[in-house]
């Protein structure tokens, strides 16, 4: 798209979590055995039990969250939606990739992605901006918590020339319930934050979201971004554990026009330079 509605359409700095969603996976199963020490036998036996099933897949969709991509991975994300935010009826897209570096388990990790938001065949990448986050774990104590400070809009192009950049600072919490009558433990992850251009890229907001791990394969979500609900589920197929799928129901409560559908998709990869992991 190469107009400034066009760059409202999608939420600044969602396809980087997006795509990066599949490798921080194995992440929460090691971070579960990491927080055995230290804790009384019936816990350990409980999160030893977490660890040693296979992870399931966990996401939010609508708002960003604290968690960074890997050190030395990359990713790669489309979206694409029925409307522009205020209802108006019409296509829009956008596209975003970047790289992560540094490991927040240990110590600082963060993300910087260039996000493209004139996608059509004529005028592809002619405006667009970057944005960047960095964060590490806290409070190790109380469980799996993260914070991170990010930064949505920077060195705008094109017509995103003039947008302000929206500060946020974001709390992510990783937790799990059971075991169930099924064995199985069902990862959630919590997030809240604060932007200060957070409401329509030019007012102060707040946004919250939970996501919950059904199965390897699946996840739900529920979040509100500055009062605006959006409802989302994410795939990971067997045969493309790297690579995303999700889909998202925005303003639920029409706040701001029509309830408008999103498909995206992210690929990432920790495959390079020599740190794949298993």
């Amino acid at each position: 798209m190469n107009d400034n509605k066009g760059m409202k359409g999608m939420r600044p700095g969602m396809l980087t979590g997006l795509a990066a969603a599949a490798l921080l996976v194995p992440v929460q199963t090691a971070s579960a055995q990491e927080a055995v020490t230290g804790i009384d036998a019936v816990a350990a036996y409980r999160t030893l039990g977490f660890a040693a099933q296979e992870p399931n897949f966990l996401s939010i969709q609508g708002i960003g969250g604290a968690r960074t991509a890997p050190g030395g991975s990359l990713f790669l994300s489309v979206e694409g939606s029925d409307r522009r935010p205020g209802g108006l009826r019409e296509l829009d897209g956008s596209l975003a990739f970047g790289a992560g570096f540094g490991d927040q388990e240990t110590g600082l990790g963060g993300e910087i992605a260039v996000e493209l938001t004139s996608t059509e065949p004529e005028d592809f990448a002619d405006s667009g901006y970057l944005s960047a986050k960095v964060g590490g774990r806290v409070l190790r104590g109380l469980g799996q918590n993260y914070l991170a400070l990010g930064a949505e809009g920077l060195a705008p192009w094109g017509d995103a020339r003039g947008r302000e950049v929206n500060v946020t600072l974001t709390g992510t919490h990783v937790d799990y319930f059971g075991p169930f009558a099924n064995g199985r433990y069902y990862p959630v992850m919590v997030s809240l934050g604060y932007g200060n251009r957070q409401k329509r890229g030019t007012d102060p907001g707040l946004f919250a979201g939970i996501g919950v791990g059904l199965t390897p394969n699946i996840s739900v979500s529920l979040a509100s971004d500055a009062g605006q609900i959006d409802a989302g589920i994410g795939l990971r197929l067997e045969r493309f554990t790297r690579t995303t799928f999700m889909f998202t129901a925005h303003d639920l409560a029409q706040t701001d026009g029509k309830t408008r559908f999103s498909i995206s998709i992210g690929i990432a990869t920790d495959r390079l330079f020599g740190k794949g992991r298993s």
